[in-house]
């Protein structure tokens, strides 16, 4: 009898539960379609879990019933990633740069790198300038290096210059990096290194002083900065082995004998906003074959070119104005000159001995051929001159150009004979003027 009654009891129970189950989505008990005459209840939900948002994933509040049912609420997005300190991965050697990593505190993904600029050299000597609380390098001092780096620090402070002579007549230093603390390069600062053969020059350097490469006759190649807008005179002076140069863009003038016996010199790239090329930039610069100027280059100095021997063609600035004495004296192999349309004076031996110059023309601008400018240039026939503004032609200004025979000239007949010639202008033997109203014949 009591067994009876504890089996009805127990299937008392289990008929309530049956009836007041949840609708799980699985089709359990109380399920939805098939699952009897009795309407599932409405699930009781509570917060199961509370996620938080992290770099890569949003958060959210994750909701559960007993029944096993589940939603996620309060949906948010990823959080922004949380920096950390840099951390040296790879440390910075004398000569080699090192590498640090930043990355997430939360996640561990790889934010940025940056580069440790090398330690540099041990034992150079340095004066602290306390007007900038800076230091500047003065000499070799105990360093033993014959590759040469210079720190972008010393004592917590930035190294901002090379001083004056501070390596002149070192002849074991074989390469040099300076870094982008550098801001100046100063007088015969590495004058007479004979041994030094690469220098590496970074961005932020402003200034290289008169004479601070001078005489580094083992020096292969330069790249200037972008930075660098001053460059003193002669210095590149006899850099005998420097076959290639590329001049910051920043640089106006190219100034006296900054390249001068430069002998191995075959390339150079001239930056768009040159304005003056000056006296012996280039002088004895043997192995040039070619320069292309920008269209600013407004003066050529005194013997700039002279005496570079494979200069095959000159394109010239139509800013151009003046072409100094001897500017191309000597280049035995000039063959092509474009004459800018700005031309004014062309000086005493411009082009004297250009052997190989052909036949020129001449701007309407021009107003001075001067002494001996276009002397011994053998290969000349025929002469163009534009304008009727030249006013004077010099002495010997065409003198033994044997094979020039005719001047194409812009003028009338009267115009040509008030030009100022003196004397022994022309080559010998007859010369044709072809005037605007007829032709002038002139023997000599």
């Amino acid at each position: 009898m009591k067994t009876r009654s504890f089996l009805t009891v127990l299937f008392a129970l289990f008929l309530v539960f049956a009836l007041t189950a949840c609708n799980a989505p699985d089709g359990g008990s109380g399920g939805g379609e098939g699952g009897g005459e009795n309407p599932p209840c409405e699930h009781a939900y509570f917060v199961d879990e509370i996620v938080p948002p992290s770099c890569s994933a949003g958060g959210y509040t994750l909701y559960a019933c007993a029944c096993g049912d589940s939603y996620r609420a309060n949906e948010t997005n990823p959080v922004p990633h949380t920096p950390g300190d840099f951390v040296t991965v790879t440390p910075a050697g004398a000569t080699t740069p090192g590498l640090e990593e930043q990355r997430c505190t939360v996640c561990d993904e790889l934010l940025d790198t940056r580069e440790l600029a090398p330690t540099g050299s041990v034992g150079l000597e340095y004066e602290w300038v306390a007007s900038s609380n800076t230091y500047r390098v003065t000499g070799i001092g105990s360093c033993t290096d014959t590759e040469l780096v210079i720190p972008s620090r010393h004592e917590g402070r930035p190294v901002k210059q090379i001083w004056k002579n501070a390596f002149q007549g070192n002849t074991t230093i074989t390469s040099v990096y300076i870094p982008s603390s550098v801001i100046s390069v100063m007088e015969s600062a590495f004058y007479d290194c004979t041994a030094l053969e690469t220098v590496t020059l970074s961005e932020g350097l402003l200034g290289i002083g008169a004479g601070a490469f001078c005489g580094c006759t083992s020096l292969t190649e330069l790249h200037m900065p972008t930075t660098v807008n001053s460059l003193g005179i002669v210095a590149f002076m006899d850099c005998k082995s420097l076959t290639a140069v590329t001049i910051s863009g920043a640089i106006s003038r190219i100034p006296e004998s900054a390249f001068y016996g430069c002998e191995k010199l075959e390339r150079v790239a001239l930056p768009a906003s040159l304005g003056a090329i000056d006296a012996r930039a280039f002088f004895g610069c043997s192995a040039l074959e070619e320069v292309r100027m920008g269209e600013l280059v407004g003066t050529i100095g005194e013997d700039a070119f002279s005496n570079c021997i494979r200069l095959r063609e000159i394109d010239l600035s139509d800013q151009l104005k003046r072409i100094e004495q001897f500017a191309f004296y000597g280049c035995e192999e000039l063959a092509d000159v474009r004459f800018g349309e700005s031309l004014e004076f062309i000086g005493e031996a411009a082009f004297s001995g250009c052997e190989k110059l052909g036949d020129i023309i001449l701007p309407r601008t021009l107003q001075t051929i001067d002494n001996g400018a276009f002397r011994d240039c053998n290969a000349i026939t025929r002469v163009t001159l534009n304008g009727k503004n030249l006013s004077m032609i010099g002495r010997y200004a065409f003198n033994s150009c044997g094979s020039l025979k005719e001047i194409t000239y812009g003028g009338t007949k009267a115009n040509w004979e008030a030009i100022e010639k003196e004397l022994s202008w022309m080559p010998l033997g007859i010369l044709t003027i072809h005037c605007t109203n007829g032709d002038i014949r002139i023997a000599y």
